[in-house]
């Protein structure tokens, strides 16, 4: 095997999309995944504006509100990373981040840039889920002080509420209402009678 087919084969080997953009921000190679992920052969990537092929946009990241980190790596020389949506041949849409590196010739001229396309969709949507869930048990956590005697609960305003209006405000809960063993005893014994 050659060293181009090895090192090809390398790159079509991974299993996150890969692609090289040129500074006149064409993609001029692309690795199996990429390929795969936005529904497109060799021959339809190669020389397409990166913006139309990852985007479906006609305008350049660069000069609508995304930040490009190619364009960045081009213009500092040094790796670059940020997150995008792109939509994927299937029609959905994901986040991924983009690690872009330079590629230099041999006089060390950055011509390329490579630029590895990272899903983060299902990370973000756990990392919110978590959120959430860190939020709700945040809510409910802590001391609280309770009338002894009718059970109203002081709020951060120093006014005292009822606790199921304390609570309802605070977690997505609803409350219904019943008697206990022992306030059923205590209350209604004489209906047992």
């Amino acid at each position: 095997m050659n060293k181009a087919n090895y090192y090809q084969g390398i790159i079509n080997s991974v299993q996150e999309p890969i692609v090289v953009i040129d500074r006149q921000m064409r993609i001029v190679d692309a690795n199996e995944a990429a390929r795969r992920a936005f529904g497109k052969n060799a021959a339809d990537i190669t020389g397409c504006p990166c913006h139309k092929v990852l985007h479906e946009s006609d305008v350049p990241c660069h000069e609508s509100v995304l930040r490009c980190p190619v364009r960045e790596v081009f213009t500092t020389g040094k790796l670059a990373r940020d997150i995008h949506r792109h939509q994927r041949a299937d029609g959905r849409m994901v986040w991924e981040e983009i690690l872009a590196s330079p590629l230099g010739d041999e006089n060390g001229e950055i011509t390329l840039v490579v630029e590895e396309l990272r899903d983060l969709t299902e990370t973000l949507k756990h990392r919110n889920l978590i959120k959430e869930l860190q939020d709700q048990v945040h809510t409910l956590e802590g001391l609280l002080p309770i009338c002894c005697h009718c059970k109203k609960i002081r709020n951060a305003d120093d006014q005292w509420e009822e606790v199921e209006h304390y609570v309802r405000k605070r977690a997505d809960v609803d409350f219904t209402h019943g008697v206990c063993p022992d306030c059923m005893q205590k209350h209604y014994a004489e209906a047992d009678a």
